[in-house]
């Protein structure tokens, strides 16, 4: 059989624990003391699991990992335990009696519900479950599937390897660990011949490329490529969302022209019957909520702060706690542009919610603009704002979201 490497337990050991290999060995023998069994466990195991050089470790290492992880042991990314009943974390109950009868097909449908968690999931749950998903799906070994299943299979590849990225970039701030997945994620769509889906990987690497590189007229190219790609065979949705991430670097370049046209692009392929049949393979989703969000947030960047707060009120009205990642970005341009006009209470209201949101969904990036928010509004002596960075400060102690990032569309 070919060898899968364990893409969980690797994720739990450098992005939950932020160890190396011999430091999470270590652990896992002081586990087993605590326990009462005696290990001898070493870097090299655990490089033996992370490879896929050992798929089911003796029984005495499943209960020492389950109990380290504080996971059910089904969920770290081995292979099944009993006859070969897939990882709880995948929702095959979701899947129905197809999950016996067309195993393929089922497993890759099942991206689309991890696609639209994004929505609301904390990412610490969300990120080791996408890598459970796509290890799973890639065992499938898409080169030996007829035709048809080679495609869905490359697809489920590229849709679950997308969601990492995107996760490790926007959420956890990790930049070089996100293109290695958009690689994976760039690499299947094109082996699939998947537009829509090339559409949304290209729309992805934009943000790495402007908010982890640094480098907007870069990310502005790979957007707008993405907009042309978009023209040849992505759905409505998925060509409204590039257009609008275009829109983004146009306004962080300061290009209000480009930012417009690009806007005007957005809502119209929102609002146009789309006749395409390509169904939707980004991201959660896009509306026209989710468009004057972007509007909002292009105004505030392009020094228009009364105009994005307007925009940013009508925004919100659509976007409430069921989607709180995109809610709390909202809320922070809102405060921008409020705290950019000088009313410096609102803004520390609007943070405040914000605060409160990017705490559930774990969204490091947020956090590191509320902190900036927090500090400007600090600097200007207002009681609220004192409280506010108080509890900004208390709220990067206690989930540990201490380091610096983008922003989630």
């Amino acid at each position: 059989m070919e060898k899968v490497p364990n893409l969980v337990l690797r994720a739990i050991r450098e992005q939950e624990r932020h160890q190396s290999r011999d430091e999470f060995a270590r652990d896992v023998t002081r586990k087993g003391e605590q326990l009462g069994e005696h290990v001898a466990c070493d870097g090299r195991l655990v490089g033996r699991w992370e490879d896929g050089d050992v798929r089911n470790p003796r029984p005495v290492y499943r209960r020492i990992l389950a109990a380290l992880t504080c996971r059910p042991f089904d969920e770290l990314g081995f292979a099944p335990t009993s006859h070969g009943r897939l990882p709880e974390n995948l929702a095959v109950s979701a899947l129905g009696d197809r999950a016996d009868t067309d195993p393929v097909t089922g497993m890759c449908a099942t991206a689309a519900h991890y696609r639209s968690a994004y929505h609301s999931v904390p990412a610490s749950r969300l990120l080791p479950a996408a890598i459970a998903h796509l290890n799973v799906v890639t065992s499938l070994q898409s080169t030996l599937q007829p035709p048809h299943r080679r495609a869905q299979v490359l697809t489920a590849i590229a849709e679950m390897a997308t969601l990492a990225g995107v996760l490790l970039e926007l959420d956890a701030s990790r930049h070089r660990q996100a293109l290695s997945y958009f690689d994976l994620a760039w690499s299947a769509a094109r082996s699939a011949d998947d537009i829509e889906l090339q559409t949304v990987i290209l729309g992805c690497r934009s943000f790495a490329l402007g908010y982890g590189g640094g480098d907007y007229l870069l990310a502005l190219e790979c957007a707008d490529l993405a907009r042309t790609l978009g023209e040849i065979g992505a759905c409505a949705e998925t060509r409204g969302w590039v257009a609008a991430v275009a829109s983004e670097h146009c306004a962080s370049i300061g290009d209000l022209a480009g930012c417009r046209q690009r806007l005007e692009e957005s809502w119209t392929a929102l609002t146009t019957p789309d006749s395409s049949g390509v169904v939707w393979r980004g991201i959660g989703g896009f509306t026209l909520d989710k468009l004057r969000a972007y509007e909002g947030g292009d105004m505030c960047r392009l020094g228009r702060y009364r105009d994005a707060e307007a925009i940013l009120d009508q925004a919100l009205d659509g976007l409430d706690d069921t989607m709180p990642r995109h809610r709390a970005t909202a809320l922070i341009d809102r405060a921008e542009a409020r705290l950019g006009a000088g009313d410096i209470d609102a803004a520390c209201t609007d943070t405040s919610q914000a605060l409160r949101l990017v705490v559930h969904v774990q969204h490091t990036g947020n956090l590191k603009r509320i902190s900036a928010v927090a500090a400007r509004a600090a600097a200007t002596g207002a009681s609220a704002a004192r409280a506010l960075h108080r509890d900004v400060q208390l709220a990067r102690a206690d989930c540990g979201l201490l380091v610096g990032g983008s922003r989630t569309r």
